[in-house]
């Protein structure tokens, strides 16, 4: 008694499910990825706002120089804000620096950083 073994699936058709799979995981993965995206985008808002810390400023390295006083960073790991350190830097040309403020609306407070307009 012989035994033919035949295989009844064709490479194009598997070719054709790996094609559909990775298409399917390429989606998830974008997904996960905007999701991210926007939620890192988001501010983040605490309930009451942090202090200044009182920062020493060296002197200045001319008369050209502009402070520019240190931003705040959320740190979503321990659910609060963190003060950077502030700087002497040259202005941009033709442009105006205007410092971080804290912000608030009906679900707390949230830092809008410094910027050059």
């Amino acid at each position: 008694m012989k035994f033919k073994y035949t295989l009844s699936i064709k490479p194009r058709e598997v070719l054709k499910q790996i094609a559909k799979t990775m298409k399917k995981l390429h989606l998830i993965f974008l997904f996960i990825t905007l999701a991210f995206l926007i939620d890192s985008c988001s501010p983040a808002y605490v309930a009451t706002q942090p202090l200044d810390n009182d920062e020493i400023r060296p002197h200045s390295p001319s008369n050209s120089h502009v402070w520019i006083g240190g931003n705040w960073k959320y740190n979503r790991r321990l659910k609060q804000y963190n003060q950077g350190f502030g700087r002497w830097i040259m202005p941009q040309p033709g442009k105006t620096y205007y410092q971080g403020q804290w912000n608030s609306n009906s679900r707390g407070y949230y830092w809008v950083p410094g910027r050059w307009q």
